[in-house]
């Protein structure tokens, strides 16, 4: 989603679409698809859902310009991410003041001390 932000700042006028996939028994649209939607400033009638076999959760967002085609994609493939991302979480909430953090502030916090200045 952070690099999602940062490349819809870049080229505000490209069209979004949001395409998730899921495993054929999940009926509702992904909660992160919703959110990529709400971060983008997106209709939510611009995400498409594919329910097929046991995928785990794949999540791409298109941005349409005038000349060129640009893709995120982010795929789950084994659901011991999601309990990697937890510990993940936890390491970094262990040396922060109490409050409510998000993914996307950890995130962006860690683009902003490793991003080269070239």
């Amino acid at each position: 989603m952070v690099v999602a932000h940062v490349l819809q700042n870049i080229a505000p006028h490209a069209d979004i679409e949001i395409v998730e996939e899921h495993f054929r028994e999940k009926k509702e649209v992904s909660g992160t698809a919703k959110k990529i939607a709400k971060v983008l400033s997106a209709d939510p009638a611009n995400i498409h859902s594919i329910r097929v076999g046991k995928i785990i959760g794949k999540h791409d967002i298109i941005f349409g310009l005038a000349n060129q085609t640009i893709r995120l994609s982010h795929e789950s493939v084994d659901r011991a991410a999601f309990g990697q991302g937890a510990i993940f979480a936890a390491k970094f909430l262990v040396e922060q003041a109490p409050g409510l953090y998000s993914m996307e502030q950890i995130v962006s916090g860690m683009f902003k001390k490793n991003i080269p200045v070239y």
